[in-house]
């Protein structure tokens, strides 16, 4: 049965029970109301009836009429009260003016005896009021038991309201008790068992069961949530090893490179802080090996990255077979890895000795062939190693950094090698860093001039000057571009002095349009790689001369080939939109670097210089006279100028101008001059002069 029908059972069965019982207290209460109403009738006729004894023992004592008056005044307003009573249904007042009417006769003889002569009317008098009294008694008599009765009947009444109250209290208890156990048997009870089940299914228990086994809304709540439960959890679980599954694939690609599935940086940097701590407190060696790829751009450029990709993924597998479980090989990103080797041997001589081992059988590895897709590849590594660890406590990047040094000594040195970490090297990094240190300061500084050296025509006329920066060192004095210009490059300085050697040449070129004995002058500024890349700098030079007013036709940019090995097709598209200004274009250092003819017949030049390297020994080195020879055959053929650079003496000009190269710059004229003393120079007609 179900809990509703059994309340409603339980409310309907109590309501009926206090309808009747409150009915049974309705026809109590009237009945009290009844027998409290006839007691106070009673009472009433009993306090006359012996008012009425008192006046019948007073007819011998008072007057005739005196008596007479009281007596009927008396009996009159007794049979009032018993006609109202008897009016009111008062059962016991009908019975009472029964018995009362027939003393009215007794009193009405007593009233003729008295007015009788006869000499017996004293004794028939007294024998009648004898009668009268004796009647008025029996009533009396009458009437206390009638209010006995009745005060019987107010007892019992009372008896039974009592009963019914406690009939009322009884059933309320038991309509009650009744209720609460069936709330407890078929709510509180399952309900507990629900709320036991949903914290279990909270804790993630699904074999706790809520269900009552019984048919009614419980039971159907409890067996709908238990299905729901089951579910519940299973979606959570499923949930919960989703997340799992993401949480672990987000510290997958937090810590582990996405496509060789090796370390990355992050990890190996953790590990390596591990290895410093561990090393540290046991006394014993560890070792990294930074290991770099050669060559690798180029496989990307031939065959595309895809197979760039396929590579670094073979690596990252043969060296994982070169090293211990214990050891890590991470691939910091590109084509750099690096090795981590743990408990190595106490004694650093020792050390060295096993990583050696494993660096050359890493070396041997990965410069076996390669099979990419269908393409066979042969790839080299240059593998810098550095130690750490003992019972020496270093920074975390200090490794690191020692293990690259060393990588880069090994390119240096030919490449498909190893090198180990010397501390010549971290003296020299040292001191590059101090330097570039400085060199931030000195652009803030403005510590930087420019010296100017003439180019000379095959007569020793000035036709032109080269801008030369030079660093005005407070401690070191005076420094050429070549003890400061490499850290400028790598530092991204060199766009900053770029910029303002540019400023500053137009501007000298501009003031000596003004100036008769240098108008006619060209100014030669050499550009960097770095800053003829810069993607605004066709506009940054063309906006230079037009805020310096210096003419276009008169300036010369100086580049050097190794502005293109990388990108030519973007460096001849800006060379176009320079030369359409009129500014010409001069390949400085010719020879030296990797051009290709291809791309120096689509360069829009106006002229080659010859590098100092091959006039110094031009003299006596065959193989210099043979390069100077083709630069200016090769100059005639493409009808461009041709300039020697690093002229000092009077035989080297006049051997080149037998091979046909009549343009001169080097210290046979002049060496760099500020502008001023370059003016002097100039206005004198001097043609060599020395310092």
């Amino acid at each position: 049965m179900r809990v509703r029908t059994q309340l409603i059972a339980i409310v309907s069965v109590a309501i009926a029970t206090v309808i009747g019982l409150g009915a049974a207290t309705v026809a109590v209460t009237t009945r009290s109301n009844e027998v409290s109403k006839a007691q106070a009738d009673v009472h009433a006729v009993q306090k006359r009836v012996i008012d009425l004894l008192a006046l019948t023992h007073e007819f011998t004592e008072y007057s005739e009429s005196r008596a007479e008056r009281q007596w009927q005044k008396n009996y009159a307003a007794l049979l009032d009260l018993l006609a109202g009573s008897t009016g009111d249904g008062n059962p016991f007042a009908a019975k009472l003016l029964t018995e009362t009417k027939p003393i009215a006769g007794l009193f009405q003889q007593i009233v003729n005896a008295r007015s009788s002569t006869s000499d017996l009317r004293d004794r028939q008098v007294k024998l009648l009021v004898v009668q009268l009294t004796t009647g008025v008694q029996g009533i009396s008599d009458l009437v206390v038991q009638l209010a006995s009765t009745l005060d019987e009947d107010d007892q019992r009444i009372q008896r039974q309201y009592y009963a019914v109250v406690l009939s009322i209290f009884v059933l309320m208890f038991a309509v009650v008790a009744l209720m609460s156990a069936l709330l407890i048997s078929r709510v509180l009870r399952p309900l507990g068992k629900l709320q036991q089940a949903v914290r279990a299914v909270a804790n993630g228990d699904v074999s706790v069961r809520s269900a009552t086994g019984t048919a009614d809304e419980f039971g159907e709540l409890s067996r709908t949530f238990d299905a729901m439960a089951v579910d519940l959890v299973r979606t959570l679980r499923e949930e919960v090893a989703e997340r799992k599954q993401m949480e672990e694939q987000v510290r997958e690609m937090a810590f582990s490179d996405p496509l060789t599935g090796l370390p990355n940086r992050r990890m190996l940097m953790d590990r390596l802080e591990q290895a410093l701590i561990t090393a540290s407190r046991l006394g014993h060696q560890d070792a990294l090996l930074f290991i770099d790829l050669d060559n690798f751009k180029s496989l990307n450029d031939t065959l595309g990255h895809d197979k760039g990709d396929a590579l670094l993924r073979q690596i990252a597998t043969r060296l994982k077979a070169c090293v211990r479980d214990g050891d890590t090989v991470a691939r910091l990103g590109g084509d750099e890895f690096v090795v981590l080797l743990q408990a190595l041997s106490d004694d650093p001589l020792e050390a060295a000795k096993q990583v050696h081992v494993v660096a050359a059988k890493i070396l041997g590895v990965l410069g076996k062939n390669y099979e990419l897709d269908g393409h066979g590849h042969h790839s080299s590594a240059s593998i810098g190693c550095t130690l750490f660890g003992s019972l020496q406590r270093e920074k975390l990047e200090e490794p690191l950094k020692r293990a690259e040094l060393a990588m880069y000594q090994a390119k240096a040195a030919g490449r498909n090698r190893l090198r180990f970490f010397e501390p010549e090297m971290q003296a020299t990094v040292n001191a590059r860093a101090a330097l570039e240190a400085e060199l931030r300061e000195a652009v803030a500084l403005g510590q930087f001039v420019l010296y100017y050296q003439p180019q000379s025509e095959g007569d020793g006329r000035p036709s032109g000057a080269e801008a030369l920066l030079r660093w005005q060192h407070p401690r070191r004095g005076l420094m050429s571009p070549g003890e400061f210009i490499a850290v400028a490059e790598s530092s991204g300085l060199i766009r900053v002095l770029g910029r303002w050697v540019m400023e500053t040449a137009c501007k000298q070129l501009a003031a000596w349009a003004d100036r008769p004995e240098t108008a006619h002058l060209t100014m030669a500024v050499n550009v960097s790689v770095r800053q003829f890349k810069q993607s605004n700098f066709v506009q940054e030079v063309l906006d230079i001369l037009a805020a310096t007013g210096a003419k276009a036709q008169q300036l010369q940019l100086e580049l050097t080939e190794s502005v293109l090995v990388d990108n030519a097709q973007d460096i001849v598209i800006k060379m176009n939109a320079l030369k359409a200004s009129g500014i010409r274009f001069s390949l400085d250092d010719f020879g030296t670097g990797y051009s290709s003819l291809f791309y120096l017949k689509r360069l829009p030049l106006d002229q080659l210089k010859i590098a100092q390297d091959f006039v110094r020994d031009i003299l006596i080195d065959p193989d210099d006279v043979a390069i100077a020879k083709m630069v200016v055959a090769l100059t005639e053929s493409m009808g461009l100028e041709v300039i020697a650079e690093g002229v000092e003496t009077e035989a080297q000009r006049a051997f080149l101008a037998d091979l046909g190269c009549h343009n001169y710059q080097g210290y046979l004229f002049s060496q760099p001059l500020p502008a001023k003393e370059l003016e002097a120079f100039l206005e004198r007609g001097e043609s060599v002069v020395f310092h």
